[in-house]
């Protein structure tokens, strides 16, 4: 496999985990957003949780590594769900 292919294959679970967050916070909150300032009101707001897990993790380094990469991995998650809704309902 090419460099590509492999990052390819890496690539296409994570679209189908932000695919999923994004159904998931559809159902919870089932409005498009009214505005763009709605838009990256929210998209900051997970923005600032994941800086924060990733600071948190820098500082607290104590043999949790498993722990705080799903935590990233959770926050990055939901940043691209919102940057995906904005996309689809703002533009």
């Amino acid at each position: 496999m090419t460099p590509e292919e492999i990052y390819i294959e890496r690539l296409k679970p994570c679209l189908e985990e932000v695919e999923n967050e994004i159904l998931n916070a559809k159902k919870k909150y089932p409005s498009d957003f009214n505005s763009g300032h709605e838009g990256l009101a929210v998209l900051e707001e997970e923005f600032i949780e994941l800086r924060d897990e990733i600071f948190w993790g820098l500082k607290n380094w104590n043999g949790l590594e498993r722990y705080h990469k799903n935590h990233i991995r959770e926050e990055a998650r939901q940043v691209a769900a919102m940057a995906f809704r904005i996309m689809v309902e703002l533009t």
